[in-house]
């Protein structure tokens, strides 16, 4: 022990002044690629306490989901910088100084206020790359009157602003012009500091008497921050257009049925949901369809070869797109049980980000709502989102019938576009029609040449090829038709044995208690006949005895009388 405490020492001294200063910054960590700011949720360590590999430190808030952070290292948490409930926390930004065990920690307070101001200094002197052109001198700007406000002359239609990406992000978010903005940078380019010191122009004053308000103001969650500012994006910056088609689901619905007996004979809570269906269906589509499962990403258009499938989930804090990977090489089964833990996950904020990050393409259901027809707006960098309806009872023109008409289940869904990547031209004549098409055939009951509604020259499948799908449907539809039948006989002839059972069950119950009964007779039988016995044996015993005593009474009167004769006799 002597020689471990002197091991101990030596080491310490030899480590002393390194220690002195062995306190570290430990940063807004990104906790995706796409990550620039995000919120404390929660410290799981406090001030001065220990820590240790694969402890969890704190809990962070991002655009999506709440991430926790987790040590790779022992140490101490020296100081705590950014608090729980800060929010906009920018990546890269101390938010706690560490340190190991041993250290100094009085120092800790002076280092998270340099750190801070460092941090702070940085951020003010930030620069970005000048324009290519040559910068021209600028006209003077008059000075307005009155507040200072940073403002600028409106630019002519056609003039370009230069912002940083930062800048840009931070006024699209706060709604701020950037037209109206004097910029501090090089050659006048706005930076962030401009963006985030903007105060717009004072309002009018008004005579208006305040009073009690009549609204509740709800603040912005980084989530519900992060989903604006995207879709406000997406809906100005990708050209959509819309395709809108009607599915005819009868098919579909008494699959689902099916199988969803089957499914539940073994486990109750397994059932499949019409949702499961469409996503292995897109999944099979996009594989015939590849323009639609690609990505815009500027300079190249990226073709993605498996189908990851993003399923937009409501939360309590916004929506959000788990993704269902490679949807076209698992069963329905699979994909349904997948589904289901996501959105679990999802909805309890438990969601990481390979789980919600990547997808190729986006179905976005509100059928379970009774939302018969909307468009949905697509999630950048994919080229397709797809808006499914409520499935409804619909009638449709039947000369088959006798009425003329016929009732059938019709789903409305709609395909949104991005035109940079799938052309209208293709859509209008060619495959991303044949898209819709090709997993509507998937559930329609209609033969293909009812579904094309186009020239053989417009693209479509060649006649011969035509004709064998429609073979292969209509096969696939009797096979169906004959699961139902082998399913209603199966149901029947088990219900039919039940009922055997059950009179062969009832015709032994009755034999048990026919047993007993002759049992319980025969015993009171037994019973009858021992006292019978036993009653006549007695009625002997007192006959014996009977004339035992007749014998004796005899014999004594006998010998009475042969006294009385020897008597007679002797006188």
């Amino acid at each position: 022990m002597a020689s471990l405490a002197a091991a101990r020492l030596f080491t310490r001294r030899f480590h002393l002044s390194p220690r002195r200063s062995a306190l570290s910054r430990f940063n807004m960590p990104a906790m995706s690629p796409t990550m620039s700011e995000g919120g404390i949720a929660a410290w799981k360590k406090k001030e001065g306490e220990a820590f240790a590999t694969g402890d969890v430190l704190l809990e962070i808030e991002t655009d999506k989901a709440t991430i926790d952070v987790e040590a790779q290292d022992d140490g101490i948490l020296a100081k705590i910088i950014a608090q729980d409930g800060a929010k906009g926390v920018q990546v890269g930004v101390p938010i706690a100084i560490l340190a190991e065990e041993g250290d100094d920690l009085s120092g800790a307070a002076e280092f998270a206020s340099q750190a801070v101001s460092e941090s702070t200094s940085a951020g003010k002197s930030e620069k970005a790359p000048e324009p290519s052109k040559p910068a021209t001198p600028e006209p003077p700007r008059p000075e307005p009157s009155g507040p200072q406000v940073d403002s600028k002359p409106e630019l002519p239609t056609g003039d370009r602003i230069f912002a940083s990406p930062i800048a840009k992000k931070i006024a699209l978010e706060r709604g701020i012009p950037l037209a109206q903005i004097k910029g501090s940078g090089p050659s006048g380019r706005i930076i962030r500091v401009d963006v985030e010191n903007y105060k717009s122009a004072p309002a009018p004053p008004t005579t208006v008497l305040s009073a009690e308000a009549d609204y509740v103001d709800t603040p912005i969650s980084n989530m519900r921050r992060t989903i604006g500012s995207r879709l406000t994006q997406s809906k100005q910056e990708l050209p959509h257009y819309y395709l809108t088609v009607n599915v005819h689901m009868d098919k579909v619905l008494k699959l689902r049925e099916v199988f969803n007996k089957t499914l539940t004979e073994k486990d109750k809570s397994a059932k499949l949901s019409v949702n499961d269906f469409i996503v292995k269906a897109v999944a099979c589509a996009l594989s015939d369809v590849p323009e639609a499962n690609s990505a815009w990403l500027g300079e190249v258009i990226r073709t993605y070869k498996k189908a990851d499938i993003s399923v937009a989930v409501a939360t309590p804090t916004g929506l959000i797109t788990p993704i269902v990977k490679d949807a076209g090489s698992k069963g329905l089964a699979t994909i349904s049980a997948e589904t289901k833990a996501l959105a679990k996950k999802a909805r309890d904020g438990k969601l990481q980000p390979a789980e919600y990050q990547g997808g190729t393409f986006t179905i976005s259901n509100l059928g379970m709502y009774g939302v018969e027809h909307f468009t949905a707006i697509i999630n950048p960098p994919q080229s397709c989102i797809l808006a499914v309806g409520a499935t409804q009872p619909t009638l449709v023109p039947a000369p088959e019938e006798e009425r003329g008409f016929k009732t059938v289940q019709i789903m409305k869904v709609t395909l949104s576009s991005d035109h940079r990547t799938v052309d209208g031209a293709i859509a209008s004549i060619g495959d991303v029609y044949r898209h819709h098409h090709i997993w509507k055939e998937v559930f329609s009951t209609k033969p293909l040449q009812e579904v094309y509604h186009m020239d053989a020259h417009a693209g479509v499948l060649p006649i011969k090829e035509e004709a064998f799908w429609a073979s292969i449907i209509a096969k696939w539809s009797d096979a169906c038709n004959n699961i139902v039948l082998l399913k209603a006989e199966l149901e029947k002839a088990q219900s039919e044995s039940r009922q055997h059972q059950e009179c062969i069950n009832a015709l032994r119950a009755r034999e048990e208690t026919l047993v007993g009964e002759r049992d319980k007779l025969f015993e009171k039988y037994r019973k009858l006949t021992a006292v019978q016995l036993k009653a006549k044996e007695d009625a002997c015993h007192s006959q014996i005895q009977c004339v035992t005593a007749q014998s004796m009474s005899s014999q004594a009167h006998d010998e009475i009388m042969r006294t009385k004769l020897r008597e007679a006799e002797e006188g």
